[in-house]
């Protein structure tokens, strides 16, 4: 859970990928985690998931595979 692992924040920056965070919008606490690691990452974005909140994936599957399938594809946020 959360607070299990050392945090692994500082090395965000080192990545060298574009990288996704997903996180349902009526979940403010990880949607505002996720803009936080975003920031840390180079090439970081965030998507969330409007109607869906901590369990996005399951409450709103066919959304996250659109937003990921977009980002895959290089389409612009």
């Amino acid at each position: 859970g959360t607070g299990a692992m050392a945090p692994l924040g500082v090395a965000l920056g080192a990545l060298t990928v574009p990288c996704l965070l997903v996180a349902g919008a009526a979940d403010t606490q990880f949607a505002a985690v996720a803009e936080e690691l975003a920031a840390l990452v180079p090439a970081g974005r965030v998507a969330l998931v409007a109607g869906a909140g901590h369990a996005a994936p399951d409450e709103a599957p066919a959304a996250v595979v659109e937003l990921v399938r977009a980002f895959l594809a290089g389409e612009p946020a």
